[in-house]
Formats: C-alpha cells, structure tokens, sequence
C-alpha cells in the first residue's frame, strides 16, 4: 500500500504545539519552556475534564484537590506534583502518559499523538480507498482541528529516521494501561461480544459458556468500554505498522 503525505503549514505545527504536547518545530529544533509546558498542561487538563462533561469545581472534588489549585493547573500557572498528576488521571479516566508532554520525533510519540487525537475528536476509523491507508474522524465540531492534526502527524511520520532496530510491538507503542499482545486480540473481541450479550440481556450469568464468569470477564477485559479502548489502539498500531512499512519500502 502506498501512503499519501500531505504538506503541513505552520498553522499545523502551531496546533500540534499548543495542543498535543512537546513539540520542537522541525525547522528550528526549539524546546518548549517549563511556561509553555505548564501551559500545554493545563489546557490538555481542561480538555479531558470538558469531554468528562464535569466542571473545575467537580473535578476538583473528586481528586480531592483544591479548586483553587485545580484552576491554577488548568490556567498553566502552577505544575502538579506527582501524586497530584496520578489523581488527576485517575479522576479524568486516562493513562499517565496522556498528561506528559509528548515527544513527536518518536514512533512511540506519534502512537501516543494517536490515542490522545482519538480521545480528544472521537473514536477513528482505519479507512483504505484506493490502496491508500488513512485515519477517519466522525463528523462533528471537531473535525476541522482532526483533519488540521492527522496532516501534521503524516508529515512527522515522514521525518522520522526508521531503522531496523525498530520493534513493532503492541506493548512499545500503546500506553501501557491499555496495551495487549496481539495474540490476545481475538480473545478480548470474544470476550467484549460475550459481555454486550450479557449487557443487552440477552444472556444472564447462568447462560454463560462453561468456565465463563463475570469475574474472568473482568479479569480479561476489565470493561467492556476498555476492551473495545484496547482492540482500537490495537488498530492505531496497524495503522503505524503501515506507515513504518511503505516507509522502509521507499528507502
């Protein structure tokens, strides 16, 4: 399959930037400031706390931070503490890696990029027209900011400097709470149909196959949100996987 890299302009790079994390503009390689990364901080906690439809004085409640403190993160003047980031996470639902700034000149950045852009514009789709592998966002307000950042994340999959060395692995791209071997995909699939089924009350505890119980699905599973989070980073890695394989083609 062939990709099709499209050129970004420095509105792009200015949206990565101020959006998604520690980027250095390929031009001039310039670090982000601690101001800057308080900054970007603070909005990617505001971000996450508005798709959690609750408000400073909630959010606030529920880390059992104090919403003075809480707005003082949000509005980039302060830096969290370490436990404070932990409950910060735990309270918006995400892994620890989705509140660090991010590094782009690395596949696992990128990958990283990928799982924030789907929790940021919505659940993505892997589309393939014409042997041409993209990502696709639902229509939605957002979309004009989705597509403005897939273009930035195609060109920076170009620069990036591919070797040998490099392991395609589920557990070196994916943030680690959510990150599977991919043998295991089939099985959490089965495992998400299964509890769908039970949810739907099509099926009841009794009915389950021999050896079923709620608490292996559990223990497989988590939930049947997380199975489903789990088998579409297991896509974004497909998705990566390409975009390493055309690249090694045209070297």
């Amino acid at each position: 399959m062939s990709m099709c890299w499209t050129t970004v302009s420095d509105r792009d790079f200015t949206l990565m930037r101020d959006e998604f994390g520690n980027y250095s503009h390929a031009a001039d390689k310039t670090p982000i400031s601690f101001q800057e990364q308080k900054k970007i901080l603070g909005n990617r906690i505001k971000r996450l706390r508005l798709y959690r439809e609750m408000t400073q004085e909630e959010a606030a409640e529920k880390t059992g931070i104090n919403a003075t403190l809480w707005r003082h993160y949000e509005y980039g003047l302060k830096m969290p503490r370490q436990e404070n980031l932990e409950k910060i996470a735990q309270t918006l639902d995400v892994p620890m890696q989705m509140l660090f700034p991010i590094d782009t000149c690395t596949p696992e950045g990128i990958a990283t990029l990928l799982l924030n852009m789907q929790l940021q514009f919505g659940s993505m789709e892997i589309v393939e027209v014409d042997g041409s592998v993209s990502l696709k966002f639902p229509k939605n307000e957002f979309s004009k900011n989705a597509t403005d950042t897939l273009h930035t994340v195609k060109e920076l999959l170009d620069k990036i400097t591919w070797d040998d060395g490099v392991n395609l692995t589920a557990e070196r791209f994916l943030c680690s709470r959510y990150a599977v071997p991919r043998e295991m995909g089939a099985e959490i699939k089965e495992k998400r149909e299964l509890w769908k089924e039970i949810l739907d009350g099509r099926m009841d505890e009794s009915s389950m196959p021999k050896g079923e119980s709620w608490s292996y699905l559990e223990d497989t599973a988590g939930s049947i949100e997380e199975a489903t989070y789990r088998l579409k980073n297991m896509a974004l890695l497909d998705y990566i996987t390409e975009c390493y394989k055309n690249k090694k083609e045209s070297q």
